[in-house]
């Protein structure tokens, strides 16, 4: 698998999920703070439009050869798909994807490729249109060079992407679970453990702390919305079991239409919780945060680190961010995650760095071992075969050692191979784990080893 030289399998949650239903919030009724959020959203679209271009992809662009078997001939280089979005109507995650994969393609081939041959990534830009994803998905399996699909991200876009690369036999390789399509279809192989992981593993975080209680923010409509669900279903009952109760109190589910959160956040200041859950979008976030910071609120706020990168808080908010928990997928003082920013920083190094990068990263090193395990002609059927043999995969100790010999066996949920979180602290712009290497099981709240 990984030599540690070849080590760059690495390290997003990263779940930065567009916004739905309506205008960014605003903070306390003020355009500023929000204003600054939306220059930085911007700044991350220019360079990601700008990562592409470096790498001379152009979103959309396929050369099948016509016929119906896939397949990649030897000599050629080994094309892989990722379908995701820019541009104004997709938010950080699903562009941060883009320079992590690039990073790993340009690593991989600047010490020889895969088996003498090099990578090459064609890029699909869904600007965030639904049905825009499934035409990605068909265009993608009717070229014929394409032997995988690593690193999707696509709010909702899952139902339109899945169906059609089951019919096609192409392995989703290194997608950050939303949706029920990335938890449940056959051709799904993931790195982390989704956007489920949000709320389940901060229930999970604060109680191994010895927490019994917390606020939980959600805004509605949202899949945000359905991390309550899960926390109810699998969390809490797990925590039961072995003696350690645990509330959310107050429960808050503000409306996507809302422009001003102080109300909700002055609610949530009353109720005077020992630490506040916020299960929402990065530019809600940060603004919910301001909120209750203004309010006079100075206990923990836990996030996910993926969908509110580190550097954003600092420059929004300062010192007077306060106290700040993050959820993470990845261990961010593991040698993978050290290897994953010495990657960024050579090939990527204006671009943003966040958990989100990780995804496709680690998924392009993934993809890239399996092909070198393949013996014969190099066809989708084979890179899928490949895969299921994975057995123990080690990441750099980003996770725990991955496996997809067999399905997971927790209910509703056949595709999740790794169901694990890492507890960080946030500090002056960075996100570090509280304990190195340490991963706790998000439905049990066990703590798992890295190795």
């Amino acid at each position: 698998m990984f030599a540690l030289v070849e080590r760059r399998s690495l390290a997003r949650h990263g779940t930065q999920i567009p916004r739905i239903g309506g205008p960014l919030p605003q903070r306390g009724g003020s355009r500023v703070g929000n204003t600054a959020i939306r220059r930085r959203l911007r700044l991350v679209s220019v360079l990601s439009s700008a990562v592409l271009l470096a790498a001379g992809l152009n979103a959309c662009r396929y050369s099948g050869s016509g016929s119906n078997a896939s397949g990649s001939s030897a000599g050629d280089p080994i094309e892989f798909v990722l379908i995701s979005g820019t541009g104004p109507g997709t938010v950080g995650a699903d562009q941060y994807l883009i320079p992590g994969a690039n990073a790993a393609v340009s690593a991989i081939n600047a010490t020889g490729g895969v088996k003498g041959r090099q990578l090459k990534m064609t890029f699909c830009d869904t600007k965030g249109n639904v049905n825009a994803a499934g035409t990605c998905a068909s265009s993608a399996v009717a070229n014929n060079a394409v032997v995988a699909s690593i690193g999707n991200y696509n709010y909702l876009g899952g139902t339109q992407i899945y169906p059609v690369f089951e019919k096609a036999g192409l392995a989703a390789i290194g997608v950050h679970g939303v949706g029920d399509p990335e938890y449940s279809s056959p051709v799904i192989y993931p790195t982390d453990v989704g956007a489920i992981g949000n709320g389940t593993g901060a229930v999970a975080a604060l109680a191994s702390e010895g927490l019994d209680r917390a606020a939980f923010i959600s805004f509605n409509p949202s899949s945000y919305r359905t991390f309550l669900d899960a926390i109810n279903k699998y969390t809490i009952p797990s925590l039961n079991k072995v003696g350690k109760g645990f509330k959310l109190d107050p429960t808050i589910i503000f409306p996507g239409t809302a422009t001003d959160l102080s109300t909700y956040a002055a609610q949530t200041v009353a109720a005077n919780p020992p630490a506040v859950i916020l299960s929402l979008g990065p530019t809600q976030a940060i603004t919910f945060l301001q909120a209750l910071r203004k309010q006079g609120y100075s206990g923990p706020v836990i996030l996910s680190a993926g969908v509110t990168p580190a550097s954003q808080i600092k420059q929004v908010l300062g010192p007077a961010a306060g106290r700040i928990q993050a959820i993470g997928y990845y261990s961010h003082t593991s040698p993978g995650w050290r290897q994953f920013e010495a990657d960024m920083a050579k090939y990527q190094p204006d671009a943003p760095v966040s958990e989100t990068d990780v995804d496709a990263y680690l998924g392009v090193k993934l993809f890239a071992d399996v092909v070198k395990g393949i013996n014969g002609e190099l066809t989708r059927e084979a890179v899928v075969e490949g895969l299921k043999k994975v057995s123990g995969y080690d990441t750099g100790a980003l996770t725990p050692r991955l496996s997809y010999t067999k399905e997971s066996s927790i209910a509703g949920l056949p595709r999740e191979f790794n169901p694990t979180i890492v507890n960080l602290d946030y500090e002056d712009g960075t996100y570090r784990d509280k304990v190195p290497t340490t991963f706790l099981n998000v439905f049990t709240g066990e703590t798992v080893p890295a190795q």
